[in-house]
């Protein structure tokens, strides 16, 4: 993605900070990937991606891929609920 001219990369999810730093470290993220943590799942909840997982795992952020070109949403690609295809960097690359 960075070589397709992609400037930031971010992993959002309805976690802690303290999750999202581990998850980023066991997955060598540093640097290439930012890892922001959305604890209460208001930033999902603003952006439509609020999904009740249930009494275990609780509300947590639908997975999507959102392409931002200078400040301004230009595309969003949603999953349906256990399906990675539209966000994987794979289908990004075909949508920038």
């Amino acid at each position: 993605l960075k070589a397709a001219g992609v400037d930031r990369i971010a992993c959002l999810a309805v976690n802690d900070a303290h999750v999202m730093k581990v998850w980023g470290d066991q997955n060598e993220t540093n640097g290439k990937i930012d890892m922001l943590a959305d604890p209460h799942g208001e930033l999902a909840e603003a952006l439509g991606l609020l999904v009740n997982m249930g009494p275990v795992l609780g509300n947590r952020a639908t997975r999507c891929a959102i392409i931002i070109d200078d400040g301004t949403v230009t595309k969003v690609l949603m999953e349906d609920v256990g399906v990675f295809e539209v966000s994987s960097a794979t289908h990004v690359l075909t949508q920038l």
